[in-house]
């Protein structure tokens, strides 16, 4: 057979047959609203660093970003995340502080507050404001820490209530260049 798209010696056909007309592809540009491109992006972004998170077990930020972005289609991201809670439990550390303002579903705090009281775990929440003075208390435990937590957690959790999308949207908007540098 002839590669050249112009033989037609020897009653060989074109390399590349013209297309009849219904089969030729169309590519029709359609106006998008915020609310069509939200989930598109979130999914992206989504199985990309989902690549990222599982391949490199150092990635503690596409992990937390991950965590913030499976809140869109809550609860069927339920298995997705429930593989990052055994990612976490395998690398016995890991901090989410930058991204706990972004997670308003109870069931992710829970299980995330869950994970922060294992004491075979390393797991930080909160991010420590430099310089406070802390008291430790009884076995290990550090009390204004913990009651650092708590009141972020509760904040979290008095927001369950609000749409995903705006806070997806200043998710996006604040942390667009840790999202899209190379990981």
């Amino acid at each position: 057979m002839c590669v050249s798209p112009s033989c037609y010696h020897f009653g060989c056909p074109p390399f590349f047959p013209p297309l009849p007309p219904m089969l030729v592809r169309q590519l029709r540009l359609l106006k998008c609203c915020c609310a069509d491109t939200i989930p598109f992006c979130t999914e992206v972004i989504i199985k990309t660093l989902q690549d990222i998170a599982f391949s490199d077990p150092t990635q503690d930020l596409a992990l937390g970003q991950l965590v913030v972005l499976l809140q869109y289609n809550w609860p069927r991201e339920e298995e997705r995340f429930a593989s990052i809670i055994t990612a976490i439990q395998k690398r016995k550390k890991f901090s989410i502080a930058d991204y706990l303002p972004y997670i308003i579903v109870i069931d992710m705090l829970e299980e995330l507050v869950f994970l922060s009281n294992c004491e075979s775990l390393e797991i930080t929440l909160v991010a420590q404001a430099e310089g406070s003075r802390t008291r430790t208390v009884t076995r290990g435990l550090n009390r204004e820490a913990r009651e650092e937590l708590m009141a972020a957690v509760d904040r979290q959790v008095q927001r369950c209530h609000e749409p995903i999308e705006p806070v997806l949207r200043e998710f996006f908007q604040k942390e667009k260049l840790c999202i899209t540098s190379e990981k």
